[in-house]
């Protein structure tokens, strides 16, 4: 009988001055849900930057922010399902 792969316990979004990790994907997720929501921040962060090339209007700090933070959290997903980064 197979057995369900399924993720590790993975942190990210490192804080320095409080050396520590302000998020963590759980231990025990579905592998593939893991990777399917990887898939889908990915997919989202792409499409917004490519929008911001062809309106030629480039994307603000904030939006920046956001962007590598759901780029971050898309690594931990795929680091925790054993995927490559």
């Amino acid at each position: 009988m197979a057995t369900k792969s399924v993720t590790t316990a993975t942190p990210f979004d490192h804080i320095p001055i409080a050396q520590d990790h302000l998020f963590e994907v759980r231990e025990g997720l579905d592998s593939s849900f893991a990777l399917s929501h990887a898939e889908i921040l990915s997919s989202f962060v792409q499409s917004i930057l490519m929008d911001a090339v062809s309106d030629d209007d480039p994307v603000g700090g904030d939006m920046a922010y956001v962007c590598e933070f759901l780029m971050d959290t898309a690594k931990a997903l795929r680091v925790a399902a054993g995927a490559a980064a």
